[in-house]
């Protein structure tokens, strides 16, 4: 009885683990950001904007 509960067991841990890598497969390279996210971070905190008072022109600057 043992040996079933422990194979079923990794049967469930293993379905898991399939579908993550099925939903975020790690083997594919994602497509890259083209923003400067860290060049867009220090602008917010050095004119002290919040994330909802964002404009197109300030999006815009840090596209690549």
């Amino acid at each position: 009885m043992n040996g079933q509960t422990t194979l079923s067991k990794f049967k469930e841990k293993q379905k898991i683990a399939d579908d993550y890598i099925k939903k975020v497969n790690p083997y594919i390279k994602p497509e890259p950001l083209r923003f400067d996210l860290r060049g867009y971070s220090n602008y917010m905190k050095e004119h002290n904007i919040a994330a909802k008072d964002v404009t197109d022109d300030i999006y815009e600057k840090f596209q690549l």
